[in-house]
């Protein structure tokens, strides 16, 4: 009965960690949802800077070619080829950047997602060693019992015998 309550207690602790690890898990998962929301956030502020930048480059283009006089120049015109190539090249790299940070973070959800199911398995096995423990304790008491039954019978017949000979009167 001690080894049953003791076995009851280590399934239990065993399925609160697994439990626990599981929670922990999920809430892994959840913080790098945020950081991966946050990340994207980013991405799209300084993709609209990029045009903010690009459309105030065009605009300080034009005046000081207004200014003197040289709004109709081909000079206007490569600049405003000039500033559209650099707002292209730096939202490139924004976008380059954000594939890298996509990987990472389907990445770190690969690596929460393993070791997850490594704690649930581990679990599994000390549950599974547990049973198989138990089960070779109660083999081994049944053994005991049944190799032992010639004595426990002629202890029986002993016992018999005491008693009729403590009422006859013997």
């Amino acid at each position: 009965k001690e080894s049953e309550r003791s076995y009851e207690e280590e399934a239990s602790a065993i399925r609160q960690e697994s439990a626990a690890a599981r929670r922990e898990t999920e809430a892994s998962k959840r913080g790098e949802a945020l950081r991966f929301q946050q990340m994207q956030l980013e991405a799209s502020r300084k993709q609209r800077d990029i045009i903010r930048n690009a459309q105030v480059a065009r605009a300080t283009g034009l005046t000081r070619a207004t200014a003197q006089g040289a709004q109709q120049g081909s000079g206007l015109q490569g600049s405003y080829g000039q500033f559209a190539g650099e707002a292209a090249r730096q939202s490139s790299a924004v976008q380059g950047n954000l594939t890298i940070g996509e990987g990472l973070f389907q990445s770190n959800l690969d690596i929460f997602t393993a070791r997850s199911e490594q704690s649930e398995a581990r679990g599994r096995q000390q549950l599974a060693r547990g049973q198989r423990e138990r089960a070779q304790g109660n083999t081994a008491f049944g053994q005991s019992l049944f190799n032992a039954a010639p004595q426990l019978g002629q202890l029986g017949v002993q016992a018999q015998s005491y008693g009729q000979n403590l009422f006859s009167g013997q």
